[in-house]
Order: structure tokens, then sequence, then C-alpha cells
């Protein structure tokens, strides 16, 4: 008798060899169910949905077998509204089908919220808070009183507002404030390089008002505008420059080739 059949012949030897068949088998047809039911390997790019309305996204979604999740919204006064304003996967992420597309949605109008009270607020102090609360300070106009910088008024659209109205958020609120001596002057503030969202903060802080915005390329678009970065200034910086509070940094922007 042979080695082979004599090995063959032992029990313990054949019910690892079928022991062993059955596991491979087994994996075999797993891996063929597996790919039946997941549809391994096929996989299709998500539509760009970017810009379109519910309407027309619900109907591409369906055509691709996609499930749409609203998660947010924002207003953006340069972007279509009512339409989509964000997607995670991107657009041209293969996904299999059923995936979840978690979007963002870009309102109709924007949400109103309450206005906070910043009066008797220092300047600085007013400009926190309201950034806090979903605004912005708009412009800076001094009159005479015994506490420079200190928050007399506060307006939106040229009227006085009170705690509590409600207002589009993101309103720029203009701000009354109080200048001891019409002699005060302030620094005038180096924005060059920065960009204009950096630059605004930096020249608000410094008791002054953004005057006029000059692009060497038009912005298409509120981003492009915040990302601009700033190459020249009137006034100039300079050590020994110092102005009025409350006068007006002309600002000269290009566009910022990173964001490109």
């Amino acid at each position: 008798m042979s080695l082979l059949k004599k090995i063959w012949n032992n029990v313990y030897f054949r019910q690892l060899v079928y022991a062993g068949v059955g596991v491979i088998a087994f994996i075999f047809l797993l891996n063929i169910f597996l790919n039946f039911f997941t549809r391994h390997g096929e996989s299709s790019p998500v539509p760009d949905l970017k810009g379109l309305s519910m309407d027309s996204v619900e109907m591409i979604a369906k055509q691709n077998h996609l499930m749409l999740i609203v998660i947010d919204s924002v207003f953006v006064s340069s972007f279509p509204r009512g339409t989509v304003f964000e997607q995670n996967p991107k657009a041209g992420v293969h996904v299999k089908k059923n995936r979840k597309v978690f979007l963002t949605m870009n309102l109709m109008a924007p949400k109103k919220i309450p206005m906070p009270d910043v009066v008797n607020y220092s300047l600085r102090q007013a400009k926190a808070e309201l950034t806090t609360k979903g605004f912005q300070v708009g412009k800076l106009h001094y009159i005479q009183d015994i506490a420079t910088n200190n928050v007399l008024a506060q307006e939106y659209g040229g009227q006085r507002i009170i705690e509590g109205m409600m207002l589009p958020m993101g309103s720029k609120i203009d701000l009354v404030l109080g200048l001891n001596s019409s002699e005060e002057r302030t620094s005038v503030p180096n924005t060059v390089g920065l960009t204009y969202t950096v630059a605004r903060d930096l020249i608000i802080e410094s008791s002054l008002n953004v005057g006029n915005l000059h692009f060497d390329q038009i912005p298409k678009n509120i981003t492009d505008t915040l990302n601009a970065k700033v190459y020249k200034q009137e006034p100039a910086y300079s050590l020994s420059n110092y102005v009025s509070l409350g006068s007006s940094i002309n600002l000269f922007l290009k566009p910022d080739v990173k964001q490109q």
C-alpha cells in the first residue's frame, strides 16, 4: 500500500481535508453572496448638486439611487437662493447605490435674530458681542461725549434700534460712539498683505471705517471678496501717520491666488 493511500485511509486526515474544503467552499459562497447583495465594485460618481433647487436635486437623487439629508442651512446673498450651497460627498466622488448625501441649503431669505443691547459698551466689547450674536459692525459715527469709544446708540438702516428687535442675521450695525476731544487721533494700521476680512477687523478695532474698495478683478462671489488680499491702502501706513477717529481707510485688493 502506497504512502499516500495509507495517509488517505487515516480517518483523522480525511476529516481534516473535508473540513478544509468546507471552509474554502463557505468562503467562496459567502463572497458571492456579499457581492450580490452589496454590488461590490459597482459605484458611480456623485452628481454636482450645488446651485440646484430641491426639486431638481430630488429628481437627480432618484435617478442615481441616492438618499438626501439636509443637515444645515445658510444665507449667502451672492449665491442662488433656495438651492444647494454645499454637499458631502463632493461631486465626482464614487459611491455605491443608496449612499446618503448630506446637503447645506442656501435660504430664500436670511434668518432673523434678536438684536442685543450694546449701548454703554466699549467699541471692543460691542464688536465682540455683535459678532457672537451673528451681526457685524457697520459704520462708526463719533459725537462729542465724555467717554471716547463708548457706545451711545446702535443703528440699522439709519434708524435707532433697541434690544430684541428682529434683524437679518449678518446685518451690519452702525455704532454711535463718544469722542472726548475732536483733537484725539489714532494710528493708521498696516493692512497690506492681509485678507479683506482681517483688514476690516483691524480697521474697526483702530476706531476707523473701511472706505472705498478697489478690486483688480471683480469678485465672483462673497468668498472671493472676503479672501481678497490688500496690496495698497489710502492713507498709507506710517509710524507717524495719525488720523481722526472715524476716518476712512480705502483698500485696494487683488484675488488670493491660493483660493483659485
